[in-house]
Parts: structure tokens; C-alpha cells; sequence
């Protein structure tokens, strides 16, 4: 399995609809990435804490796929799409990982 994820950092002067995000943003990539191997997602809000304890990031999601080329299909064909979503609910640039999920026992 892949993943794709994205987390977005609290800055100054930055806001963040963590409604429009779950209740639309996240069904959109749900719907966009379904022909690409999408197998769902793991969502953290207030996720980090600096050393004085506040909140780093937002929210971070994990967009799990199939395969890294569905993963890498997915995000040719709609990321502009989903992209272009990020305005509605907040200002920040979110940071964007890929990697390889590996389970241990």
C-alpha cells in the first residue's frame, strides 16, 4: 500500500474550515481518486505539538492507495482538480509527502 500525505501547518495569520474540509474537501478526493486504486484516508486534526504544547499543523491526512502508480496516476490526472479545492478552506500551503506503508508485528 501508498500513501499520500498532506498536512497543514499553523502559521500566523492563517485559518483553517476543518468542517468544509471534512464534510467536502475529503469526499472530493474520495470521489476524484476512486478509479486510481484509493483505498480511503486516516485523518488527524491538531496533530504535532511544539515544545511548549500548542498544535504544529491543522490536520494531516493519510490518502492511502493500492499502488504507488495508481498513487502517481491519481495525482496526474485530478491534483489540479483537488488543488484547486484548497482555497475553500483555508489560506496555509499544505506539505505534501509520498511513501511506502509498511507494517511491522
Amino acid at each position: 500500500m501508498f500513501c499520500m500525505t498532506v498536512s497543514y501547518p499553523i502559521k500566523e495569520g492563517s485559518q483553517f474550515d476543518h468542517i468544509y474540509y471534512r464534510e467536502n474537501h475529503l469526499p472530493l478526493c474520495e470521489q476524484l481518486f476512486s478509479d486510481y486504486g484509493y483505498k480511503g484516508n486516516i485523518l488527524r486534526t491538531d496533530t504535532g505539538r511544539s515544545p511548549t504544547g500548542h498544535p504544529c499543523e491543522y490536520a494531516s491526512v493519510d490518502l492511502l492507495f493500492e499502488t504507488s502508480e495508481g498513487l502517481q496516476a491519481a495525482v496526474v490526472a485530478k491534483g489540479a482538480e483537488v488543488s484547486a479545492d484548497v482555497p475553500q478552506f483555508t489560506n496555509v500551503t499544505p506539505r505534501v509527502v509520498f511513501s511506502k506503508i509498511v507494517t511491522c508485528t
